[in-house]
């Protein structure tokens, strides 16, 4: 009799010990897949950060040929942004990579996690849209000016936002 009550307290303990070996396995297992989503999100935004950073160098750059294309057509023409028709027709090799920047900057812009670094690159994003759509050559000189000053800041932010990133793991 007392070795069946034995029998029966130790398949019960033994079968405890199973039941909480798999509960910590399973909690293991939980905070392990979650390290690992954090790390993939992480590298997501970094690579992110990585691709915004290059496609606002590329955009400025492509903005400023922009200025500098319609500044001498303006030097030639004495006429802000005036083409003849046929000329409106067609866009030129310039116009379709910063129109190709743009678009694919907004979509960087969203994957931002940071609201208020999504908030700066908008902000940035509109002065050059300004820039290269302004009125006249006084107001693009300016915004260009201002483009200059943004940008500087704006990719001193990006840069210790991206060294954080990569210093960082959860």
């Amino acid at each position: 009799m007392w070795g069946f009550l034995g029998a029966i307290v130790g398949a019960a303990a033994s079968i405890t010990a199973t039941l909480l070996s798999l509960s910590h396995s399973r909690r293991l297992e939980t905070e392990r897949d979650q390290r690992s989503r954090a790390q993939r999100d992480q590298d997501a935004q970094h690579q992110t950060l990585l691709q915004i950073q290059d496609e606002i160098l590329k955009l400025s750059n492509l903005s400023s040929n922009t200025l500098v294309r319609d500044t001498i057509e303006y030097d030639i023409s004495r006429r802000w942004r005036w083409k003849p028709t046929a000329e409106l027709q067609r866009l030129d090799q310039l116009d379709i990579d910063r129109t190709e920047s743009l678009r694919k900057s907004a979509v960087l812009i969203e994957r931002i996690l940071d609201d208020s670094l999504r908030a700066k690159i908008s902000k940035y994003k509109s002065i050059l849209v300004r820039m290269n759509n302004a009125d006249s050559i006084e107001a693009a000189a300016v915004l260009s000016a201002r483009m200059a000053e943004e940008l500087e800041s704006l990719m001193g932010e990006l840069g210790e936002r991206i060294r954080s990133s990569s210093l960082v793991s959860p």
